[in-house]
C-alpha cells in the first residue's frame, strides 16, 4: 500500500490529506493556531507594556513593536475562524434533525435580522 503522495520527489505528505477535505483543513487549521501563537501581537508587546503610548497596559496590542505583524495577525485569525466554522458545519450533516435545523436556521436568519430591525427602528421612532 502506497500511503504517502511525495511532492517535489523529496516531500512526503499522508494521502488521506488530498482523498478528503476535511482532513487537510484540520492540518491548515492546526498549523494556522500555532503560527497564530507565535505571532500573537500581546507577546510583542508585553515587554513594552508600560511605554509611552495609547493604549499602554499589561495586555495591549497596541505597542508600536506590535504594529507590522497586527494586520497579518487579523487576517490568520480571520482564516482560522473560516477553517474551524467549516468544520463545525459539517459536523451538523451527521445528525438528521441537526441538519434540517441548520438549514432552517439558514434560511430564517435573514428573516429573524430583518424583523429585529424594524423592532428597532419602531423602538426609536416611537421613543422621541
Amino acid at each position: 500500500e502506497n500511503d504517502l503522495v511525495v511532492i517535489f520527489d523529496r516531500i512526503p505528505i499522508p494521502k488521506r490529506y488530498f482523498d478528503n477535505w476535511r482532513e487537510a483543513a484540520s492540518l491548515l487549521l492546526a498549523l494556522s493556531l500555532i503560527v497564530s501563537f507565535f505571532i500573537e501581537p500581546i507577546f510583542f508587546c508585553l515587554q513594552h507594556s508600560e511605554g509611552n503610548f495609547e493604549g499602554a497596559g499589561i495586555f495591549t496590542d497596541n505597542c508600536p513593536e506590535a504594529q507590522g505583524i497586527r494586520e497579518v495577525y487579523s487576517v490568520l485569525s480571520m482564516l482560522v475562524i473560516w477553517l474551524y466554522m467549516s468544520l463545525l458545519l459539517d459536523l451538523a450533516t451527521l445528525s438528521a434533525k441537526l441538519s434540517t435545523y441548520v438549514l432552517v436556521a439558514i434560511n430564517v436568519l435573514p428573516e429573524l435580522i430583518l424583523a429585529l430591525f424594524s423592532l428597532c427602528f419602531f423602538t426609536f421612532m416611537f421613543a422621541t
